[in-house]
């Protein structure tokens, strides 16, 4: 598939990835490059990947064929990289809570909606921290994504993800920067 507002193709196991979710353009994005060798993996230097705008994907043709693609986790870079930050005060013991795992970190009212909606552990991992205030904003990380809350938007559309996978290529792979 061509995506003429970013001029790249998404093709084969990473378009089967990229078409496995409800609404691919929110969860992950346009493409911002296509599909190539990492620069940046020395575990792997064979690894091909493809960007998008919130994730990248990985292809593994070793792994089992539902595996071919993982997401890589993007989430726990960005965390590591931004540290801890003041927590916001969430009342998890209510019923618009979840912890995950059980013993986890909770995730809680239109996060978790979101969560669940768009895939849940196997799209954006497990929860990393609790929901944290970054630059005046609510955030959450997960493994691979990053939750904000954006209350200036419309009902149903007030939770976004961070630009992951953008900033990831700028600092990682892009041989401008």
């Amino acid at each position: 598939h061509y995506f003429p507002e970013t001029g790249h193709w998404v093709t084969g196991e990473f378009l089967r990835a990229y078409e496995s979710v409800a609404d691919p353009l929110l969860v992950y994005g346009y493409p911002i490059t296509d599909a190539f060798p990492s620069q940046s993996s020395t575990q792997n230097p064979n690894l091909v990947v493809q960007y998008f705008q919130r994730v990248r994907f990985e292809q593994h043709p070793e792994n089992p064929p539902e595996l071919h693609v993982i997401i890589s986790p993007l989430g726990e870079y960005q965390y590591e990289i931004d540290g801890t930050a003041q927590s916001a005060v969430m009342p998890s013991n209510s019923n618009a809570c979840r912890r995950i795992p059980q013993d986890g970190f909770p995730v809680c009212y239109a996060f978790l909606r979101f969560f669940d909606t768009f895939g849940g552990i196997s799209q954006f991992g497990y929860p990393i921290s609790e929901v944290e205030v970054r630059e005046g904003r609510l955030v959450q990380y997960f493994q691979r994504a990053r939750f904000e809350w954006h209350p200036e938007n419309a009902s149903g559309q007030r939770v976004a993800l961070t630009n992951l996978g953008q900033s990831y290529f700028s600092e990682m792979e892009d041989p401008i920067y």
